[in-house]
């Protein structure tokens, strides 16, 4: 059979490609379908399964059941979305304050005892976060001091971390912790309580004591 004057090879084999692909794209959106459809199905089982357990005298029609079962699930699912935004938010948060730097010149002028008594002298006028940064200050002029980090008007805090765990890394994991507390107080606007205030100021003075020094001459 001889084929149509018109008739073009190339255009031919890239229609029956395109009929392919659309094929193999219906047979994967079927299944994909079909995995989550059955998936749902095994959640509303389980749901109607602990109602039916839990809850055995309550007369709940079928169709209401599988409503509320439903229901159920949608709200794990937007509790677990608003778990995951909330993550990463918070890692966002955290990585762009630890490119932040946090010391001016006059602060760094200053010594680990004036920042102790600052943040004495804030505390008690009832301003927390003011007296964690002067403690957070005190701790990186304290470790600068100790020659574990050099103190810089540039410097962040993922700088000092990063400087620790090459010089002092038993300091380093402590250190972030601290950092991360006073950026979310500080800077994160989470509130500061006193008892809070209190524990950070304690692992401050910890972190000096382990290392040599004696904390309580510094207050």
């Amino acid at each position: 059979m001889t084929p149509p004057k018109n008739f073009d090879p190339a255009v031919a084999a890239e229609t029956i490609r395109n009929i392919l692909a659309e094929r193999a794209y219906a047979i994967y959106y079927e299944e994909k379908t079909s995995i989550l459809q059955d998936l749902l199905a095994k959640l509303r089982e389980k749901i109607l399964y602990l109602l039916d357990k839990f809850l055995p005298d309550l007369d709940i029609p079928a169709s209401v059941s599988a409503v509320l079962a439903y229901v159920v699930i949608a709200f794990f699912i937007l509790l677990l979305a608003g778990c995951v935004i909330y993550i990463v938010n918070h890692l966002l948060r955290h990585q762009h304050l630890q490119r932040q730097a946090v010391i001016s010149s006059r602060e760094l002028r200053q010594s680990v005892v004036d920042h102790l008594n600052l943040a004495a002298e804030c505390a008690a006028g009832e301003d927390l976060p003011a007296a964690t940064r002067h403690l957070f200050l005190a701790c990186i002029l304290y470790l600068d001091q100790a020659g574990y980090v050099q103190a810089r008007l540039w410097k962040t805090n993922g700088e000092y971390v990063e400087e620790l765990r090459a010089g002092k890394p038993t300091l380093a994991t402590v250190f972030d912790q601290l950092a991360l507390k006073f950026e979310d107080g500080y800077y994160g606007g989470k509130l500061i309580s006193r008892e809070d205030y209190h524990r950070y100021r304690q692992r401050v003075l910890l972190l000096m004591q382990r290392e040599g020094s004696d904390a309580d001459s510094l207050v």
